[in-house]
């Protein structure tokens, strides 16, 4: 019985660490991080959230989303979005229907700065 229940634990334990894990990554202006399922092809929804360099959340910026997978020449279309709240930016329905590594560009455009960071993530 404990050994079922240490066993069960674990993989629960290993799913989630490979299910939705924030992604940190810093542009010369901004600092954002990004938060998706990485298990399943399909649709999911992208939550980044966008701070300046002090971390005040950015609360006017037009960000767009653009994911591309180099090794298959697989291209979504760019989305692009306003804040929900302040600071957090929600892509509802991006399709990454291939499994492997993905590049997440993401552009965010804040009064007259332009900064664009790319993300890798494994899809699984």
């Amino acid at each position: 019985m404990y050994r079922r229940m240490a066993l069960i634990f674990v993989l629960f334990s290993i799913m989630m660490s490979a299910c939705t894990s924030p992604i940190t990554a810093q542009s010369p202006h901004f600092t954002l991080v990004m938060s998706l399922e990485q298990v399943g092809i399909g649709k999911r929804p992208i939550t980044i959230k966008i701070n300046d360099l002090e971390g005040n959340p950015i609360r006017d910026a037009t960000v767009t989303l653009l994911p591309v997978m180099r090794q298959h020449g697989m291209l979504a279309p760019p989305m692009a979005v306003q804040a929900q709240e302040p600071g957090i930016y929600i892509f509802p329905d991006v399709n990454l229907d291939m499994s492997g590594e993905w590049q997440i560009q993401v552009t965010i455009v804040h009064d007259a700065v332009t900064d664009m960071i790319e993300i890798p993530v494994m899809i699984e």
